[in-house]
C-alpha cells in the first residue's frame, strides 16, 4: 500500500514537473519572439529617426540665411 501511494506521488510530481518545464518552454519562445519584434521595431524606428534628422539638417541648411560678403549681413537665401 505504502509503495502504491509513493508511485502514485512520484508519477504526480514528474507529471507537474513535466507541465512546469513546458510552460517554460512556451514562455521562453513567446520571450524570444517578443524580443525579436522589438528589436526589428527599435531597428525601423532608429533608422527613422536618423532620416528625419537628416531631412531637418538639409531642410536648415537651405533655408538658413547667409552672410553677405560685401555687407557681412545676412540675408535670406533665395
Amino acid at each position: 500500500m505504502l509503495a502504491e501511494q509513493t508511485a502514485k506521488a512520484t508519477h504526480d510530481s514528474a507529471a507537474r514537473v513535466a507541465g512546469i518545464r513546458e510552460g517554460t518552454r512556451r514562455a521562453v519562445g513567446a520571450n524570444e519572439a517578443v524580443s525579436g519584434l522589438m528589436a526589428a521595431i527599435l531597428t525601423a524606428a532608429a533608422g527613422a529617426i536618423a532620416h528625419s534628422g537628416l531631412a531637418v539638417a538639409r531642410t536648415v541648411r537651405s533655408q538658413a540665411p547667409k552672410i553677405d560678403a560685401r555687407t557681412r549681413c545676412y540675408s535670406a537665401r533665395s
